[in-house]
């Protein structure tokens, strides 16, 4: 069996998903922070962090499984701090009227794309209603690697090559006044991975 290794998670220059009261993915790819009122705002559709994952490569196909979770910048008693959120779970927000807007989540997937070319790979369903999503996916060696790199890897050689996703979110946004439904799009990651 050929083995697989997963170097390395990057998000936007940041190695590594960070700890829920620091920094995390926001959905223009900078990071998120969570200390003031207006990052209460500026979070206002929550961000997302990847959890876990890991990798595993069989014959000719790697299968990879993230974990995702949903932050909610939130002020406490104690100051400002995310709290972990399920991503079909109801939520509002302020307006800068002082008005509450209900958010409703209709779906959401992560979309996997080859770096660089953007070449689509694959779009998951999230279905999983706990905090945590899980979400499992496979792809074939030859759709990960370029011409040169599959010449290597078919070789016997180590190659390492890379891939994003993002996660894509179906909202609803209600108040007394207004009723919409749109796509949301966050932050991406980038995976690389080592295939021998």
């Amino acid at each position: 069996m050929k083995s697989l290794v997963l170097t390395s998670v990057l998000c936007s220059g940041v190695c590594q998903a960070t700890p829920v009261n620091k920094v995390v993915k926001v959905m223009d790819g900078n990071l998120s922070r969570c200390t003031s009122k207006q990052d209460v705002f500026r979070n206002k559709l929550q961000s997302y962090r990847v959890k876990s994952y890991k990798a595993q490569q069989h014959s000719g196909s790697v299968e990879l499984t993230i974990n995702i979770q949903m932050l909610e910048c939130k002020e406490t008693d104690k100051g400002f701090a995310f709290k972990e959120k399920n991503i079909f779970d109801l939520f509002s927000y302020k307006t800068f009227k002082n008005e509450d807007v209900s958010v409703v989540t209709k779906s959401a997937n992560l979309h996997f794309y080859k770096d660089g070319s953007y070449k689509s790979l694959s779009k998951v369903a999230i279905k999983d209603y706990s905090k945590e999503s899980s979400i499992t996916v496979n792809f074939d060696i030859q759709d990960l690697l370029t011409k040169e790199e599959l010449r290597k890897y078919l070789d016997g050689e180590a190659v390492t090559t890379s891939f994003d996703f993002n996660l894509n979110r179906k909202v609803e946004v209600s108040n007394d006044e207004i009723s919409d439904e749109f796509n949301q799009s966050y932050g991406g990651f980038r995976i690389f991975l080592e295939v021998k």
